[in-house]
Formats: C-alpha cells, sequence, structure tokens
C-alpha cells in the first residue's frame, strides 16, 4: 500500500533523531591527561560493543575501548585516529603516559586524537601462557624453538576454544570496521588514520574499505596489504648497509672490515658449540640457557633495525667471537618471554593477513639464499593453515586503490618494514607521499620532530615532497 505523503517522515529529521540518541546515549568517563611539561587535555574514555564475527547472527560481543584527547582549538579539524602497532600494542595507555601526551600535545592544538584499542588488545583471555619451563635448547636450534611452539599452539587453540573466543574474529578487516564504528559514535564526518607498522597495515585496510570517511591518513613504517610475510634477504641487506655506516668509522673499520665475515665466524662459532648464558626470567628466577646460531639469528632479527639497538651489533659479535656472552645474555632474557606464552589476537591478524602462493614462494627461494634462513618469519608462516583462522584471501591483498592523500614515512635502516615497500605502494597510488628518513628504524621516524612537521603540514593540506628528514647518523659502541 502507497503511504500518502502527507504522513512520510523527511529523511533529515531520521538522521536529526538518530545523532540526537547517539548523542543522549554518549556517556564517557571524563580525566585530565597531562603532559611531562605541565600541559594538560580533557580525555573522554568509552567503548563500543561489536559482534566478535560480524557475518554470524549468533557471534558473541566484544568491547572496543577508545579514548578521545580533546583538542585545544575552538574549531577542531578533522580528528587523528591513532592505529598502534603490533598487532597487540594498546594505545589507550598513552592518555595516562606524559611522555605520549607531550607527543600528541602539537597535533591537539588543532585537532582532536583518539587512541583506539584494537579487538582483543589488553584482554587476558586473548592470551595463553604455560607454567612448564622450556628446556635449555630452545635458543639453540629452530627445529627446537619450533618443536616447543608446536606443543604450545596446540594447547593454546584448545584453550581458546574453552573460553568461547572465535578466532576469526581477530583480522584487519575486523579492525578497520571497529575503527569506522569508533568514528560513528563519535560522530566524526571525515577522520585521518594514522597508523604505525602494523597499524599502517590497519590504516591501509581502513582505506581499502572506508575510503569515503578518511579526509586523509599517515602511514608510518609502511607494511602493505600483502606484505606480512617478509622477505629474508631483506636481512641480508641490512648487514650490508650497516657494514657501510661501520666503515665510515676509522677505528672501527679496523677491526672489523666485514660485518657479514664477523656475523658468519660468530654463527659457526655457536653451531659448532652453543654458549651458556644466565638470564632472569620473567618472574625472578634465574635460569641457565644454552644458545646457537638460531638464537643468535632470533635477537638480530628483532633489533637490527632500531637505532638504539644497532650501534652495540658489532660490540655484541666481537664479544661472542672472545668468548664473553654478557651482551648476549641482555638480548636472550629480554627476548625469552616470547616463548612463555601465544597471543591469540597478534597470531590471529598476522595470519589471516598471509600472503598469496606466490609470495610464498618468494619467500622459500630467499630462504635458500639468505644468511638467516628462515628466521625473518618465524614462527608465522610455519604457522600459516595451521592456526585455525580463514585466510583474508587476494582481494583483501590486491593493490589498494584509492585517492585519498597518504603520506607514508619510512625509515631508511628500518629492516622490519623496509622503506621499498611503501615506495611499491605509492607507485600505485595517484594521490601520494613518500618521505624517507635517513639514519631511522622502525622506532624513530613518529617521534622526530621534522617528521611530526611534515605530518601536521600535510595534514593541512599543504605539499611536503620536497621535505628531506635526516637524523643524526649513528655511532657505534666502542668494542
Amino acid at each position: 500500500m502507497k503511504i500518502k505523503k502527507r504522513y512520510a517522515i523527511p529523511a533529515s529529521f531520521i538522521l536529526l533523531g538518530f545523532l540526537a540518541f547517539k548523542i543522549w546515549m554518549y556517556n564517557p568517563s571524563t580525566f585530565t591527561a597531562t603532559g611531562a611539561n605541565g600541559n594538560t587535555f580533557e580525555c573522554e574514555r568509552d567503548y563500543i560493543t561489536v559482534p566478535e564475527v560480524r557475518n554470524d547472527p549468533s557471534s558473541t560481543k566484544i568491547e572496543i575501548e577508545y579514548v578521545r584527547i580533546k583538542s585545544t582549538s575552538q574549531n577542531p579539524k578533522t580528528p587523528i585516529f591513532y592505529l598502534a602497532g603490533g598487532p597487540g600494542q594498546g594505545a589507550t595507555s598513552q592518555a595516562t603516559n606524559p611522555g605520549y601526551i607531550n607527543y600528541w600535545s602539537s597535533f591537539l592544538e588543532e585537532r582532536d586524537v583518539v587512541l583506539i584499542d584494537q579487538r582483543g588488545v589488553g584482554k587476558l583471555k586473548l592470551w595463553y601462557a604455560q607454567f612448564k619451563w622450556p628446556n635449555d635448547d630452545l635458543f639453540v636450534t629452530q627445529e627446537a624453538a619450533t618443536k616447543h611452539m608446536n606443543i604450545m599452539v596446540k594447547k593454546s587453540i584448545k584453550a581458546f576454544k574453552r573460553r568461547g573466543i572465535d578466532l576469526n574474529g581477530y583480522n584487519s578487516i575486523e579492525s578497520a570496521h571497529d575503527v569506522d564504528a569508533v568514528r560513528v559514535e563519535l560522530g566524526y564526518d571525515k577522520i585521518i588514520p594514522f597508523g604505525f607498522s602494523y597499524g599502517s597495515h590497519l590504516g591501509l585496510s581502513y582505506l581499502k574499505y572506508h575510503e569515503d570517511r578518511a579526509e586523509r591518513a599517515i602511514l608510518i613504517g609502511v607494511e602493505g596489504l600483502d606484505e606480512t610475510f617478509k622477505m629474508p634477504l631483506d636481512l641480508d641487506n641490512q648487514f650490508d648497509k650497516l657494514n657501510n655506516l661501520m666503515q665510515q668509522d676509522s677505528l672501527l673499520s679496523q677491526s672489523i672490515p666485514d660485518l657479514k665475515e664477523l656475523y658468519q665466524k660468530v654463527a659457526a662459532k655457536l653451531e659448532a658449540q652453543p654458549a651458556t648464558v644466565e638470564i632472569v626470567t620473567p618472574i625472578k628466577l634465574k635460569r641457565k640457557v644454552k644458545v646457537g646460531k638460531f638464537g643468535l639469528d632470533f635477537i638480530l632479527k628483532r633489533d637490527m633495525g632500531d637505532t638504539k639497538d644497532i650501534p652495540i651489533l658489532p660490540k655484541l659479535l666481537t664479544q661472542i667471537e672472545n668468548d664473553d656472552y654478557s651482551t648476549l645474555a641482555f638480548y636472550v632474557e629480554k627476548r625469552y618471554k616470547r616463548f612463555l606464552a601465544i597471543p591469540a589476537m597478534n597470531f590471529s591478524m598476522d595470519i589471516a593477513s598471509g600472503g598469496d602462493q606466490e609470495r610464498i614462494a618468494q619467500v622459500r627461494e630467499q630462504e635458500e639464499e639468505s644468511l638467516f634462513g628462515k628466521i625473518n618469519n618465524f614462527p608465522y608462516l610455519d604457522l600459516h593453515g595451521v592456526w585455525p583462522v580463514n585466510d583474508l584471501g587476494e582481494e583483501f591483498r590486491a593493490p589498494l586503490e584509492t585517492n585519498v592523500p597518504v603520506l607514508f614515512l619510512t625509515g631508511d635502516l628500518d629492516v622490519n618494514t623496509p622503506s621499498y615497500q611503501a615506495t611499491n605502494i605509492a607507485d600505485q597510488l595517484t594521490n601520494s607521499t613518500h618521505l624517507e628518513v635517513e639514519n631511522a628504524g622502525h622506532e624513530q621516524i613518529m617521534y622526530f620532530w621534522d617528521s611530526m612537521k611534515a605530518m601536521m603540514d600535510f595534514m593541512n593540506g599543504k605539499d611536503v615532497s620536497d621535505v628531506e628528514l635526516k637524523l643524526r647518523p649513528i655511532r657505534f659502541n666502542s668494542l
């Protein structure tokens, strides 16, 4: 039956009524954030409730927590939505950290900053921890480490199932939809996704599925939609870069004429006779651990792309050559906890993003050539097809098409998300800018003032393509 026109309700009235209802329902807790310099900002903390799996009508509900730090401007511009790394790093905790508040304060002069905890972050039920210590040979060979991880993975999958967790809910598409749901909750028409490391992967996912709601995007330490699985030779190339830097140090170059040769000598030594180091476990128990080539590679993969650790690398290798394992013990202790628990959110996000057969074949081919073998994807690639999540597929990993202005920022010494990854994506986009920060590793780009200035200018519509960004050259520790 046709409704008579005089009874029809204009769509604008419906929209206004919906917005009024949302405002009435929005009742966050408020607090004041204080920076290290004493500046204060008003904050709102709240959460939204979303399905764990959106396409499952019977799905349980989960909470997505967020904090909005309010701009000091009377007329704030389009807000920043910060997407943290990991996957699994929290964001809302930054609102109670004076150092982070100092960082955001420059942006807060013009726009709100929204910190979002991605789904599963901080939830203990998404962690499985074992109470039995790993065998002492855990750091000796990858076979021993893989055997240990496989046992833990099987136990953790059963535990997550008992807890009623659907691991298929933890992927970058669902997380991108969460970001937009927070946008809707806060009543913003447009946002600026601001992603670091894994957050750049999530930011690209947001652009793929919610392009019309992004005014601009800033992506730092860039991981493309098809770049979750790492290329093994990136580690070898990093050694070449560091060796070139070392040759500029006249004293160091005399002691270590070739970094790769030193590494190969030390790796062969540990393979023939693993070192024994004493560490303190997370529960303050002392424990002796054997370390072979695998253990050294496991450490290097995680620490030779950060300029806080790069300066120590020549000293670490030289000490091992001379039977001094003190620095090695420090790094083993730092990384030991990675083998004590299984983070379901982290595993699920990365393995769901996965990689196509062509990329996996390229990875396998490079493993045969790399000095570091399979370490760059340990343990994720071996769990592809084992961890019970659905692969997001080729449509998800297909090249992004968008006219949204995007600023990519990378470090030339970042081995975790090498600069060429951003270059490959930027070349595909018609409205993007890629700035490489000289002498920067993975962690240094975001907090460099010149980078921040470029970001703020970009958000205000300025052309930053000619900006040059350069940190001070690395100074290696003395041997």
